[in-house]
Parts: C-alpha cells; structure tokens; sequence
C-alpha cells in the first residue's frame, strides 16, 4: 500500500463458494475506498483496511451486489458492454452502463486485489521439482492495477500488473 499512495478505490474479488465443490466461477467483489495515510504506522494502516474489508464481507447486501446487479442485466447487454469496453460495439446504451460499471473512464477502481491462495500441489516429479510458482493476475477491464498473492512451499509471490499505455502487458513479480 506504500507503493501506491494516489490510490483511492480498491476492488478486491471474494469467494462466496460455501460447502461447494462445484467447478464454477464463485466469486463476487467488493471495493474500499481508502488511502494510505503516511502518519500512521503500515500495520495501523493495514489494521484500517482490515476493518474495512470484514465490515463489506459480514453485510450480505454488498457482499452478494455484484451478483444481484449482474443476475438483473440480460445477458447480451453484458456482452454489448465488455464488447464496447474494448472498442469492438458502439452503442449510447452499452457505453453509459460500461463507464457506471467502471469499465471505463475514471470511476474504476486504481487497485484491484486478488489471492490465489495458497497453491496445494506436490513440489517433486521424480526427478523433477518444483522450485518456483507464479500468479500473474489477469488484466482487468475496470482496474488499471492488479496485485495477485500466491503461496507455493515456504514463499509467499506477489505479482504486480499495471496497465501502462505504452506497454499493457507489462508484468512485475516479487518473491518474499
């Protein structure tokens, strides 16, 4: 959170799978205004951002918005926007739902947060092992920064994307 001082809105996706092995996408998101306050110590600043985020996930109603949005829209309504986010459809209506969206414009989260979790597998094949394992986290096209957090064995690997006009897919990871 140092590193990103200007961010104000930070979108972080959630998992909603409950006693379901299902093989589906599960998944809902909050977003968190905050700003890193340099007068504080990082541990109280992450103490505020933690209050914040179990705040949104204990109230059912912004836990499960995203959802209920989505589930109202129909369905090539939500293609026609994700198709005019990337310039591929013109249209007044898919255009005004995609910037309140936040899929364009300025309205979007500056931060996106998303966690792998910890990475379950066997580190040896044989002869081979494992000593590495990254989470690149996926462009998104309502957020111009993407952290994605992983743990495979003893390390823990924070992955960095930042969307730049001059190079969109640039990548920067680093192992702790």
């Amino acid at each position: 959170l140092k590193e990103f001082p200007q961010s104000k809105i930070v979108g972080i996706p959630l998992s909603i799978r409950e006693n379901n092995e299902a093989m589906s996408n599960q998944t809902s998101g909050i977003s968190l205004k905050y700003q890193y306050n340099p007068k504080r110590s990082f541990e109280d600043n992450l103490t505020q951002i933690h209050r914040k985020i179990y705040m949104q996930i204990h109230n059912t109603r912004a836990k499960y918005f995203v959802l209920l949005f989505i589930s109202e829209l129909c369905p090539s309504l939500i293609d026609s926007v994700l198709l005019q986010t990337y310039g591929c459809y013109q249209n007044p209506l898919s255009e005004k739902l995609a910037n309140i969206m936040g899929y364009t414009g300025r309205s979007g989260p500056d931060l996106g947060v998303t966690n792998l979790t910890r990475i379950d597998i066997p580190s040896d094949f044989g002869d081979f092992k494992v000593s590495d394992l990254l989470f690149i986290p996926p462009k998104t096209s309502y957020s111009r920064q993407v952290i994605g957090v992983s743990s495979f064995g003893d390390k823990l690997t924070v992955c960095w994307h930042k969307i730049e006009q001059e190079d969109p897919n640039k990548v920067s990871c680093e192992d702790r």
